[in-house]
């Protein structure tokens, strides 16, 4: 289940992505994303490691691979 939890995370990482990739995203999923954040939370991101599910819960590893299979994948 996406938590305001993992919708943070996810929002970071995109944060340090590629501008033109992340708008590849619909818009209207992007504003959900940083509507529904946690803003309070604290996250554990490292952004040379983002795939260790040690600092980010499942369902942001799951979220980002949906992304890549239905956006990014050329």
């Amino acid at each position: 289940m996406i938590t305001a939890k993992t919708y943070k995370e996810v929002y970071e990482i995109l944060g340090y992505m590629d501008k033109l990739t992340v708008m590849k995203i619909p818009i209207d999923i992007l504003q959900s994303i940083k509507n529904k954040k946690d803003n309070k939370y604290v996250t554990r991101v490292d952004k040379n490691d983002i795939f260790n599910e040690q600092n980010v819960e499942k369902d942001t590893i799951d979220l980002l691979c949906y992304f890549y299979k239905k956006y990014w994948n050329n």
